[in-house]
């Protein structure tokens, strides 16, 4: 956990008081996923961030970053004030879930939640101010006397996965349709395509299940690939879209051919690249083209929306009803119950490819219940995903558990753990 130095009070950052600048980061921080309000903070021109083509995703960044910072070792128990600090503003800005869960989620009230976050806060501008001091420092030291550029919170900038950061954290708002997005796109880069003489072979109409891959995301993967098949591909050319659905993915393939190989070494390839990462961001996956074989052919697998069922036994409301949320526009589809009891049952007709499991409930032993769990034939292979609030990894693991997580979960711990599970068992079924 950070242990800077206390700013002394009276201190300013050019002429903003630090109750001022307390104020502006925690309205920045209730606004953490607003460009517009970000790119207008007077915190952007203090950390000199103002004026770049990705002030708000930058300025983002920082706050992710400092209260970050505020994160205590993995080792430190749960209900120990460090985690209390760091879950207060994590859960409520990063996660922008409500005080009263967040409250319910740490086992305080939510008056007490309210001072954890002004702690947090000051050390949290106690962080910021030493990246201010060390830059203004820098800026009057070697490095402005060499003539270098000005330092920033940011060194370099965000960019466009700066711009996409936000994707692990939000769930998209409505379904992406595979063939709504790709006409669109075509339409955009037709222009270019005309250019070269080049035609698309579009893809055949057909039924192919929404998608929880983020329209941003998706369309901005399929110009890259597309933009590097018109590269890749010899004048009056063919570039040919296909797509086929194999369990919980769709698969979509672009093939060109017939160009200069050397392109794809050069501009075309730094866009299949850019692609690939926005993919591993959203839970995709995209194959690169080989140069020795002659031809572009990139497959993109993108995962289907709430296709994957998941059962998760929690004898809590809130926690179910949260971790629902965070499936939500994901490929999971989650079912939850506070029955253990009814735990087999519900395996039985869903079929889950993921059980997660809170060990601490009143009616019935969890940690027997993950015994029962691994013992029978229906769930004896399903993973089973421990998540409590206790900190027995080792025992969890002992009886059987696939994976572990500890409460209060992050959507993007919950998400991770799923797919560590989920995604072995989805590569062998096919």
């Amino acid at each position: 956990m950070y242990g800077g130095t206390r700013t002394e009070i009276g201190q300013e950052w050019d002429g903003l008081s630090r109750d001022g600048v307390v104020q502006q980061v925690h309205a920045d921080l209730a606004h953490l996923y607003d460009a517009e309000h970000l790119r207008a903070s007077p915190l952007a021109r203090l950390l000199r961030l103002a004026g770049r083509f990705d002030t708000a995703s930058a300025l983002r960044d920082v706050l992710m970053k400092a209260i970050a910072v505020l994160k205590p070792a993995d080792d430190v128990p749960a209900h120990l004030p460090p985690w209390l600090l760091y879950q207060s503003l994590y859960c409520c800005y990063v996660q922008q879930l409500g005080q009263q869960l967040v409250a319910d989620q740490l086992g305080i009230s939510v008056r007490q939640l309210r001072r954890e976050q002004v702690t947090a806060l000051e050390h949290l501008v106690d962080h910021l101010w030493q990246t201010y001091h060390d830059a203004r420092e820098q800026k009057s030291g070697v490095a402005a006397s060499a003539g270098e550029p000005e330092p920033t919170a940011s060194q370099q900038p965000s960019g466009l996965l700066g711009e996409m950061a936000w994707l692990k954290d939000l769930p998209t708002e409505r379904p992406t349709d595979l063939l709504e997005i790709l006409n669109e796109t075509l339409t955009l880069i037709q222009p270019l395509a005309a250019d070269r003489a080049i035609k698309f072979q579009p893809l055949a109409v057909g039924v192919f299940p929404p998608l929880a891959v983020h329209p941003v995301a998706l369309t901005q993967m399929l110009v890259d690939v597309l933009t590097a098949a018109l590269g890749w591909t010899a004048p009056g050319g063919l570039v040919a879209v296909t797509a086929r659905v194999a369990g919980y993915q769709v698969i979509l393939t672009v093939v060109g051919g017939g160009g200069d190989a050397e392109l794809l070494a050069q501009g075309s390839q730094d866009e299949l690249h850019i692609a690939r990462q926005i993919a591993e961001v959203c839970g995709a996956a995209l194959t690169l083209p080989s140069r020795e074989v002659g031809e572009f052919r990139v497959t993109l697998s993108l995962p289907a929306r709430e296709q994957v069922p998941v059962l998760v036994v929690d004898d809590n409301e809130d926690a179910l009803q949260l971790l629902q949320r965070y499936a939500v526009g994901t490929r999971y589809r989650v079912v939850g119950t506070q029955d253990p009891e009814q735990a087999l049952a519900l395996a039985e007709r869903l079929r889950p490819q993921v059980i997660v499991l809170d060990v601490m409930m009143p009616q019935v032993d969890g940690w027997r219940l993950l015994g029962r769990l691994r013992q029978h034939p229906l769930t004896a292979d399903t993973p089973v995903v421990v998540c409590t609030i206790v900190t027995q990894e080792e025992l969890a693991f002992s009886l059987g558990a696939s994976g572990f997580i500890r409460k209060p979960v992050t959507r993007a711990a919950f998400l991770a753990a799923l797919d560590a599970q989920a995604a072995p068992r989805a590569t062998a079924a096919h």
